[in-house]
């Protein structure tokens, strides 16, 4: 009789550990809710391309927005602005009423967060305030494609603690913080469609992807990683083997991954390649001849691997890092230093455009995500002295 208790008092126990363990599961972030962080996964200006931004308020409060925005090689513009109660706010990348516009031929991430404006210092710091909603459109000549905006809800009771005199650190790491990145990203996507039976013809896919480490300080170091592709065709067989190695942020045509050093190939933003950060492998695990399907599953994660690491300090290691794109120039001395891969969290954006010189996507939707990481967390690390004082202050 004992024993017989004992084996329901252990599996009462058991789910009630289960219970709690779902109870604690991390809140993620997601593209159809509102948050007090937003970001943009991918945003672009070219001479033929420019991105919207919308932005939107529904509480009958206003309050201060900051923005940053960086692309792949760490440039970065920051700029503020206050919206009121209800109030629908739109700037471009190359008209923007709130600060400067944003760098020419580049592509990158926008991120946005509330602020409030702190009465002892008059400095505006972060905010809870879920009540924020986005969304990109991403304009050419005769198509416009838009996607939602990433929204980061707020769990934490107390925000005071994420920014000190000098700067700021948002925890991205679910309940109890602020929403988590999911583990890892998936999404179909049409491959190459050279007959025009799903998308206009010789379109491609061409992937963005933003990790949720980002240091925006001054002083700031990148986050490199690889980036771990999964193919799975439409008879299930799974392609792995597929990957690319980059910095801040990423874009490329998923049949160019890996093409570096190929005859007519560029990875540097020329040519057939649109803005890729860093080399890689597989391109054919996404080609149409190859998966034998029209449509195919992508699993993509963010880890760190030696394959993206450079060799060493001296000149050789730097060649090689500038090759693998993880690198960086510290300021304080003006040199070029190396930076070892880490495992991180993603946010991402799908585009289908024709390789050329001109960018021109005709359809685009951002990535679904799945599960969450509670060993690699996301932060958003920025400078918190360099805030302008509110208007009349």
């Amino acid at each position: 009789m004992l024993r017989k208790l004992a084996h329901v008092s252990l599996a009462v126990f058991l789910v009630l550990a289960f219970a709690a363990m779902a109870s604690a599961a991390p809140d993620v972030a997601s593209t159809s809710k509102k948050g007090s962080l937003l970001v943009f996964p991918k945003v672009v200006l070219t001479s033929t391309v420019e991105t919207y931004i919308f932005i939107g308020n529904d509480n009958t409060k206003g309050t201060y927005v900051k923005c940053y925005w960086m692309d792949g090689n760490q440039n970065i513009e920051d700029f503020e602005f206050q919206i009121t109660a209800n109030q629908p706010i739109v700037f471009t990348t190359r008209n923007n009423n709130y600060g400067p516009a944003f760098a020419d031929d580049s592509a990158g991430a926008l991120t946005c967060w509330a602020e409030t404006l702190n009465s002892t210092e008059e400095y505006l710091r972060f905010a809870k305030f879920d009540h924020l909603y986005g969304y990109a459109m991403i304009k050419s000549a005769n198509d416009a494609v838009f996607y939602n905006a990433t929204a980061f809800a707020v769990t934490a009771a107390d925000v005071s603690g994420y920014c000190n005199d000098t700067s700021c650190s948002l925890p991205l790491t679910g309940s109890g913080a602020i929403d988590s990145c999911p583990k890892y990203l998936i999404t179909n996507f049409v491959t190459q469609d050279t007959n025009g039976l799903i998308l206009p013809a010789d379109t491609r896919a061409d992937l963005a992807l933003w990790p949720c480490r980002q240091d925006l300080r001054q002083d700031r170091k990148p986050t490199c990683t690889k980036a771990k592709f999964d193919v799975w065709n439409g008879a299930e067989v799974k392609f792995t083997g597929a990957y690319a190695c980059f910095k801040c942020f990423f874009e490329q045509y998923l049949e160019q991954v890996g093409l570096d050093g190929v005859a007519g190939y560029s990875n540097n933003g020329s040519k057939n390649s649109i803005f890729g950060r860093g080399p890689g492998f597989g391109y054919d695990k996404f080609m149409g001849d190859r998966l034998r399907t029209e449509t195919a599953r992508l699993r993509v994660q963010g880890i760190a691997s030696t394959i993206c690491n450079g060799t060493d300090a001296g000149t050789t290691g730097v060649t090689n890092a500038r090759t693998k794109g993880c690198y960086w120039t510290d300021p304080a001395d003006n040199t070029t230093k190396l930076v070892n891969s880490e495992a991180t969290t993603l946010l991402g954006v799908m585009m289908y455009s024709t390789p050329g010189a001109a960018f021109a996507p005709v359809a685009g939707y951002t990535l679904f995500g799945a599960g969450y990481d509670l060993v690699n967390p996301g932060f958003i690390k920025y400078d918190n002295a360099g805030s302008i004082m509110a208007p009349g202050k």
